[in-house]
């Protein structure tokens, strides 16, 4: 019987003569020949050297090993050798592989036998019930314009070919087309409910995305955008789970949704100046004091993230929220979450309001950006200083104060509080970025898109070169400058606070529920004994005066406690620190606790009995 192959279609055989195809679990695998099994085609674009891998039942995702992507459809790079192909993914910008064990990985830098792969022409009759489908994927790569102005009328479909046809090329696009292909989405209200049928299982499709085409649309005819959404659930954990690249390169988007969602971010101009991000937890006492002295530098917003808090912050940030001076969001989370990873992860790749802003300032509740009030009248004129060459990230020294000696809290100032010279912390610096170009970030700096690379400068306005062969090389400022803008940390504090702190467990460190001594850092615990009295042996000698803020920092202060809501609640912050502050040091005294306790920490408790 003669038999009919489908042009231009082939299943894929590996080196070691078997066929590939997709697993229950949706991962690229190598099975022996004759297997009635979901094989993986690809599809060879005649005259080029691209080609498109897929599976028989083209709604399903592909994933392989080592490979971010998560799409029913990629394109691949073709090098022939020896009548057999090597696939060169061009999203990973790797290699696939395929290996003694079955498995497919891709993440080679080199072809070798185990990256090349037989074409075995497609039957029309091998899977009747998928052949339309297949037919229907080439037919939506070939209908897909290679011309930048055609996507007008092409995207104009609206159709599932059209669709696939974005789905296929996004990854191999210039930037230039992929904005372009872009512009023409957001305009279209069919597409998001398109993409949304399409994706329905993927949570960048059925939420990001329509919320973000949503905002978009309602900033654009002036109107008010919908309420935000305080709660971030658990179905967002999974962002917790980012990590700083290990190969220079930035953040990788997992979906092709995801992907035209970070496109589209990176493509909305901000309307205002500056915001801070900032993730806190049983830091009530701080909040007012905070938010006080970031209003007497000028900025404009805050969108603060919070998770188990029980010093009853919680009521506190809503009133705040309610009032319009925050941005508040409850992050509720399983243990083992990164929730500083999370909260970064959301702001600046889920939520769109964020997007209003040119600039973030990254910190903790502990710290303050403290810029040269002689040079600069608030943190506006500070930036257009810098912004007279072209530059996306400022990377301010980090540098930390002592505790002064001091062992339980009071209610004044940090300022007035702590009254020792701050030193540079091991060289680390903190950033101040364009939120557009950011997909994540570090406590220290932003985490990029793909393969682009944001323009550091120093404080002063210098091009910093960044070591970004060491993944935490952009963390770091050998030589800084610190003559017109500082962060003062305040994270020593007194021993009490030092306590309190160390028993919730560090923002970067993945969650834990209760207050425990479990997370008390030994290193930290030495690092804060060693400076509890000591001034540093090293004291910075020209740095920015934070004390020149202090009278627009109470102005603001007063100000906000001339709310009798917020006053009322603060005295009750208050009163629960030091209520929950007395149980928690009386159960880190119990004999079965206490014993536990590294040294260093029963040397701190010490110091508070004996005061």
């Amino acid at each position: 019987m003669e038999k009919h192959f489908v042009e231009n279609i082939y299943r894929l055989r590996s080196f070691f003569g078997k066929n590939l195809i997709l697993s229950e679990d949706g991962y690229i695998k190598q099975e022996n020949l004759g297997a009635e099994r979901n094989n993986i085609l690809i599809y060879i674009q005649p005259l080029t050297n691209r080609g498109y891998i897929f599976s028989e039942n083209i709604n399903i995702n592909i994933h392989a090993h080592y490979m971010n992507l998560s799409s029913p459809i990629f394109p691949v790079d073709l090098y022939k050798k020896n009548n057999k192909i090597s696939l060169y993914s061009c999203s990973e910008k790797k290699f696939f592989s395929c290996h003694p064990n079955d498995s497919v990985t891709v993440n080679v830098d080199a072809v070798r036998e185990w990256e090349q792969f037989e074409l075995v022409p497609f039957e029309k009759n091998e899977n009747d019930c998928y052949l339309e489908e297949i037919i229907n994927v080439k037919e939506s790569i070939d209908l897909f314009p290679r011309d930048t102005y055609d996507f007008k009328d092409f995207l104009f479909n609206n159709s599932k070919n059209a669709l696939l046809g974005v789905v296929a090329n996004i990854f191999c696009l210039d930037k230039e087309s992929l904005q372009n292909i872009c512009s023409e989405i957001i305009k279209s209200p069919k597409w998001i409910a398109l993409i949304s049928e399409y994706f329905c299982d993927d949570i960048w499709a059925n939420q990001v995305f329509p919320n973000l085409i949503s905002w978009l649309a309602d900033r654009d005819r002036n109107s008010s955008c919908p309420k935000l959404q305080h709660e971030v659930g658990e179905e967002f954990d999974f962002l917790g789970r980012y990590s700083i690249p290990q190969t220079g390169r930035g953040l990788q988007s997992n979906t092709p949704v995801e992907f035209l969602v970070r496109m589209i971010r990176e493509m909305t101009k901000p309307r205002k100046d500056v915001c801070i991000l900032a993730t806190g937890r049983n830091e009530g006492i701080y909040y007012l004091e905070w938010i006080s002295f970031y209003l007497s530098i000028g900025v404009n917003d805050f969108f603060i993230y919070t998770n188990d808090n029980i010093d009853k912050s919680d009521i506190l940030l809503k009133k705040l929220d309610d009032e319009k001076i925050i941005k508040y969001f409850h992050s509720k989370s399983k243990d083992g979450v990164s929730v500083q990873w999370k909260a970064y992860a959301h702001a600046l790749g889920v939520l769109p309001d964020i997007l209003d802003y040119k600039w973030t300032i990254i910190c903790d509740i502990d710290e303050f950006l403290v810029i040269d009030r002689n040079m600069f009248s608030n943190i506006q004129s500070y930036l257009k200083f810098i912004e007279r060459r072209k530059v996306e990230n400022i990377s301010i020294p980090w540098c930390c104060v002592g505790a002064s000696g001091q062992i339980v809290w009071n209610e004044a100032l940090f300022m007035d509080r702590f009254d020792v010279v701050p030193f540079h912390e091991r060289q680390l610096i903190k950033s101040v970025f364009q939120t557009r170009f950011a997909g994540n970030a570090h406590s220290h700096f932003p985490i990029e898109l793909d393969d682009y690379h944001m323009t550091y400068q120093n404080s002063n306005g210098v091009t910093l070169i960044t070591d970004d062969k060491n993944p935490y090389g952009r963390a770091m400022d050998t030589e800084p400058d610190f003559r017109m803008a500082v962060f003062y940390h305040y994270y020593f504090k007194s021993i009490e606070e030092f306590l309190w702190k160390s028993a919730r467990n560090r923002g970067d460190y993945v969650k834990v529920s209760l207050m425990s001594s479990s997370t008390f850092d030994e290193n930290q615990g030495n690092f804060y004994l060693e400076n509890f009295n000591e001034s540093p042996e090293n004291p910075i000698e020209m740095l920015p005066d934070i004390y020149l803020l202090k009278e627009e920092t109470l102005f603001h202060y007063k100000r906000l406690l001339e709310n009798p809501e917020i006053n009322n609640i603060n005295n009750v912050l208050k009163h629960e620190f030091r209520e929950k502050m007395h149980i928690f040091i009386k159960n880190l005294l119990e004999k079965e606790q206490y014993k536990t306790l590294p040294e260093c920490y029963k040397k701190l408790l010490s110091i508070i009995q004996n005061r």
